[in-house]
């Protein structure tokens, strides 16, 4: 039976792009499936916090138990969902997992395993990783980038100096409580972080924290936390919020994702991965989004995921791409467009030739410094492919 999907625009005209593909047709071969890492302790803290690293089990920047359990939960979803691309059991030729070199990030890769195989696996799975000065794949985000850095420092600067002029007394009195030295939209991402998990873990907050204040933004009063969270969430977005800068970020991640797909094509036939599995950050995530257009200017949750999935036609021997986000473990996944395509089985080389313009492969360009995957940089009289996009 033949499914038909219509998306209709209207403008100064209309039309219509009709998909059919029948559903028994397609069998899924191949997904990569991405993760933000799972609940965590505060990367740090602010001076006059009353709670210091020793209020937390197992320190700063650490998985909790909470974030164990909802990475369990979404391996629990990745199991139903490919139930009939992987066995029971973990098979070495089946799948490749992958983690940022962080604790929170293996120990995340670890719980969702347990919860892929349902605790049914004797042996231990391999998480691959490399030191992060090296991982040009999954945190890329942490490293050094003159072009990244010079697109960012434009954007922030009026995105920043804006909210700083119209919160003047209002960041006054965040420095004063908690003894932050000129806090401004720049310096509160740890402030914020360690609030936010403080908050999540029923911990008695200051007084100040829940005071009332005018947000000249929102034209009403609000608690500081509420106006603080959401000034975060805006320096947070900055650092990724334009194809260029995302494209800096996440072009050697969409190489890769390009990369692999186009071997699982090509030996079809013989032995392959059926599931790459990457265990990451929020800037990864929200990175490779904005880069493919399909960013919905929201920080993804911890333990959201985003999955490419490859299904091939048995009649006609073509590939087709679907994209799902899931930004909650207790909800399904929806389906992401991509704005150059529209469908939401989008044909294997017209996905092709999206990531292609958007990524790198082994090298990358940035005023005239050449920088290899080995993390090399050279001045280089080598005319560079790569031009950075325009907004």
């Amino acid at each position: 039976m033949k499914t038909c999907e219509a998306i209709i625009f209207t403008a100064h005209f209309t039309f219509a792009l009709i998909q059919c593909v029948g559903s028994s047709e397609l069998k899924l071969i191949f997904t990569q499936v991405l993760y933000r890492h799972g609940e965590r302790t505060p990367l740090s803290t602010y001076p006059n916090d009353p709670y210091k690293e020793d209020a937390w089990p197992n320190g700063f920047k650490q998985l909790t138990v909470e974030g164990c359990r909802q990475q369990y939960e979404l391996g629990n979803f990745l199991r139903r969902k490919y139930s009939k691309l992987l066995s029971k059991s973990y098979k070495s030729h089946e799948i490749y997992v992958r983690s940022t070199n962080t604790s929170r990030t293996l120990a995340s890769a670890a719980c969702n395993l347990a919860g892929l195989y349902r605790n049914f696996q004797p042996e231990p799975i391999p998480i691959h990783t490399v030191p992060e000065e090296e991982d040009f794949v999954l945190l890329r985000t942490g490293l050094p980038c003159p072009g990244y850095d010079l697109a960012f420092k434009k954007d922030s600067r009026k995105v920043f100096s804006k909210i700083d002029e119209a919160n003047e007394d209002f960041f006054k009195f965040v420095s004063k409580m908690s003894g932050i030295r000129d806090a401004s939209t720049k310096s509160i991402g740890r402030l914020v972080g360690a609030l936010e998990r403080e908050i999540r873990n029923n911990f008695i907050m200051p007084d100040w924290i829940f005071a009332v204040w005018w947000d000249p933004t929102m034209g009403k009063y609000r608690t500081v936390y509420e106006m603080l969270y959401d000034i975060n969430s805006v320096r947070q977005l900055t650092k990724f919020n334009s194809k260029k800068k995302a494209h800096y970020q996440s072009g050697i991640l969409i190489g890769t994702l390009m990369k692999n797909m186009k071997r699982k094509v090509n030996n079809f036939k013989k032995e392959f991965k059926k599931m790459n599995m990457y265990s990451t950050h929020d800037g990864t995530v929200m990175s490779l989004m904005y880069a493919l257009g399909i960013a919905n200017d929201i920080n993804p949750p911890v333990g959201s995921c985003i999955m490419f999935d490859l299904y091939k036609n048995s009649h006609t021997d073509r590939f087709y791409v679907e994209i799902q986000f899931k930004n909650d473990t207790k909800k399904p996944p929806i389906s992401l467009i991509l704005p150059k395509c529209m469908l939401r089985l989008c044909p294997l080389e017209k996905v092709y030739k999206i990531f292609q313009k958007i990524s790198f492969d082994h090298m990358w360009c940035s005023f005239g410094n050449l920088i290899t995957t080995e993390g090399n940089a050279s001045r280089s009289p080598i005319k560079c492919s790569f031009r950075a996009p325009t907004d």
